[in-house]
């Protein structure tokens, strides 16, 4: 049986129903779930006792996002507490124009210079991302593309830096174009903790 971890919705269904949306039929939408109320699956999934714990989870890997970005994480620790409380609240409420007014703040040092993407790739049925660091130009200077970086890190499944052959990346439950410049998709397509979870689905 695959560990599930307490991912994202959206990762989770890209990642789980492994569809191609290029190809997924009416027989296999909407993604069926079945909520449990009874024995808790522990050997698979941590149990939250607070929401204090999904903040630190999720606090941790927004600073990991904003290192990587930045080469440090003074955007987010420089918050005060009134704005940190007010970008979890956002969150846990979805209110969206306070998120943003909040990460915006956070990803302005990110507009002059990113340093690395925060990316992490999701194989079908694997347990684990892979995460690597991913400059967004390539050493020619041009912006690094999706497909290049795949091309890359993921040569087997991704022959072409251009063309999906083998297999495609999914993000949002879209098929992520292999020429879309990596540093205009982290701020256009990124989840709330700062990373793009891309998920890769074997062409149907």
């Amino acid at each position: 049986m695959m560990f599930i971890r307490n991912w994202p919705i959206g990762l989770s269904y890209d990642l789980l129903t492994g569809l191609d949306p290029q190809n997924a039929t009416s027989e296999q939408l909407p993604w069926t779930l079945i909520l449990h109320n009874k024995e808790y699956p522990k050997e698979y999934l941590l149990k939250l006792t607070s929401m204090e714990m999904v903040w630190d989870h999720w606090l941790q890997q927004v600073k990991e996002a904003c290192y990587m970005r930045d080469g440090n994480a003074k955007a987010i620790m420089n918050l005060s507490k009134e704005d940190t409380t007010t970008l979890l609240k956002s969150a846990e409420n979805h209110r969206f124009e306070d998120f943003w007014g909040i990460t915006d703040r956070l990803l302005a040092p990110s507009n002059l210079n990113i340093k690395y993407v925060p990316i992490k790739v999701y194989l079908p049925m694997s347990n684990r991302p892979l995460q690597t660091l991913v400059k967004p130009t390539t050493d020619s200077g041009d912006p690094n593309t999706v497909g290049g970086a795949l091309n890359e890190y993921l040569p087997d499944l991704f022959p072409s830096k251009r063309r999906n052959i083998i297999a495609r990346p999914i993000l949002h439950g879209c098929v992520v174009p292999m020429t879309a410049p990596l540093g205009e998709l982290l701020f256009e397509a990124m989840y709330i903790d700062g990373f793009l979870h891309i998920t890769i689905v074997l062409m149907s």
